[in-house]
């Protein structure tokens, strides 16, 4: 093997292990938001943060677990309606 391709997989390792830590740290990222917002969520007191908050839960998921995004889109649908939200 050549010095070329020698360098080329050692950048190619080197790289997975950028884009894999960037990854993670992303995803710790939201789950921290998704914890504050939880947290929000069980302090909030009115509907209308109640429907935001819910939206905003829904929001980060679908970029996660596209059931648990549709079940908080859900949940803020149904309050919303029932408070005659807009």
């Amino acid at each position: 093997m050549g010095i070329f391709w020698k360098k080329r997989r050692r950048c190619g390792v080197v790289g997975f292990f950028v884009w894999a830590i960037a990854g993670m740290t992303a995803l710790q990222a939201q789950n921290w938001r998704l914890d504050a917002l939880k947290s929000e969520l069980a302090a909030a007191k009115t509907d209308t943060a109640k429907v935001r908050i819910l939206s905003g839960i829904a929001m980060i998921y679908t970029d996660v677990d596209l059931d648990s995004a549709f079940r908080y889109c859900e949940r803020a649908e149904d309050l919303a309606a029932e408070t005659n939200h807009p």
